[in-house]
């Protein structure tokens, strides 16, 4: 995938990559048709607790138009060429294949840094993301494999994406070379109340955390963000408190009937200090990390628009706006049924997993991450819908 993806830039050279994500799409067997098939513009879909769904992971890049396209230069001198790093956690004990000896999230991060360090890493980092992988008995994954089926055992792996080049291209007079050291802070949600046999536990909100994650970069101006992720982790039960949530863990098996706490999670990248430099370019400005959420229109009691329009929607908004995109993502989640309202649903915090074999409907949504403050353009700018839908069923606004 990532040749293609390198075969595509090359063709397209007035494009550039701003952020790579792996995105998993649904597989599934056509009943009527005695096929399998893959729909990857649904933006809802349905899954059958008792059937056997199969995953097709696949690269998805987030571009903008280049600003300036040097006439005479050849194509192969601007455009960007891809790459990436998979980081496995290791097993400290070989002989223990229960999955409690592997490394957590922080030995994992030492041992990458302790890698760039001594070997270097030939290029600038773009994005770094938690990939969850489906694990065999034995606990061994394979991150190359693109299609499989959802397993009880599930392994979290970091994947880089990074642009081949010089290293230390934002150094002038560089006497010695410098490379990136990956960086990363979590950003749970606090348990507010519940979580006893009868009442549904109730987290901080999206939103409420991003507030959190965005102080902490404006008080932590030395680091150059790079992403920002949501992650599901698994809860021991639903009445849970962020103190006994494990969220460096790399390892987790599940269930029909588990609970899910999502979190925030900020990767950043800082200089090797004992670089010996002539002259630095300024460093860059504190990121003022604001959040908007896409969501696809609501059309009917059971209807959405797919993924194409709401990327148009999306197209619009960002062209009407100028906002400075420094991060995205592709997450889905799952509807709720307690409440007719999506954003409800997309700024909760906590998940429950269906414990029958009804299943579940899930709803893709787009996360764009935000340097700056933005006002919403007026809506004669922005597509119209063939209906209108309810306010907090069309986008969600996160500052």
């Amino acid at each position: 995938m990532i040749e293609t993806a390198n075969l595509w830039l090359q063709r397209n050279a007035h494009w550039e990559v701003i952020n790579c994500e792996t995105v998993m799409l649904l597989y599934k067997y056509n009943d009527r048709g005695s096929y399998y098939e893959l729909k990857p513009n649904d933006s809802t879909f349905y899954i059958y607790g008792t059937e056997k769904n199969n995953v097709l992971r696949a690269l998805r890049l987030w571009i903008k138009r280049r600003e300036v396209v040097p006439v005479n230069k050849d194509t192969s001198d601007i455009c960007q060429v891809l790459n990436y790093l998979d980081v496995i956690p290791l097993n400290k004990d070989d002989s223990d294949y229960s999955g409690t000896k592997f490394e957590n999230l922080d030995e994992l991060v030492e041992r990458v840094n302790a890698n760039i360090s001594n070997n270097g890493i030939d290029g600038r980092i773009i994005t770094l993301e938690t990939l969850q992988c489906e694990a065999g008995t034995d606990w061994k994954v394979d991150p190359e494999v693109s299609l499989s089926s959802f397993s009880s055992k599930n392994m979290f792996i970091l994947r880089i994406f990074y642009e081949q080049g010089t290293p230390c291209d934002e150094l002038i007079n560089v006497s010695m070379q410098t490379y990136p050291f990956a960086g990363i802070v979590d950003f749970v949600p606090k348990h507010i109340s519940g979580g006893g046999f009868f009442r549904k536990p109730k987290f901080e909100t999206y939103s409420e955390v991003m507030s959190r994650a965005t102080k902490w970069l404006s008080q932590n101006p030395d680091v150059n963000f790079k992403n920002a992720q949501s992650v599901d982790i698994k809860l021991k039960s639903w009445n849970s408190k962020e103190s006994e949530v494990d969220y460096r863990n790399m390892f987790f098996k599940k269930s029909k009937s588990d609970f899910l706490l999502k979190f925030i999670r900020v990767f950043y990248a800082t200089e090797n200090t004992e670089v010996n430099c002539d002259k630095l370019v300024s460093p860059p400005k504190p990121v003022l990390l604001n959040c908007k959420i896409f969501v696809p229109a609501k059309l009917g009691p059971q209807e959405y628009e797919d993924c194409i329009g709401t990327k148009r929607k999306m197209e619009a908004w960002l062209t009407a706006t100028g906002a400075h995109i420094v991060s995205a993502e592709t997450s889905v989640i799952k509807l709720s049924y307690s409440t007719s309202s999506i954003a409800a649903s997309v700024d909760s915090m906590f998940t429950s997993l269906s414990s029958n074999s009804e299943g579940s409907h899930w709803i893709v949504i787009y996360r764009i991450y935000i340097d700056g403050q933005y006002l919403e353009p007026p809506l004669r700018v922005l597509p119209s819908y063939p209906q209108d839908p309810e306010p907090d069923e069309q986008s969600c606004t996160i500052s």
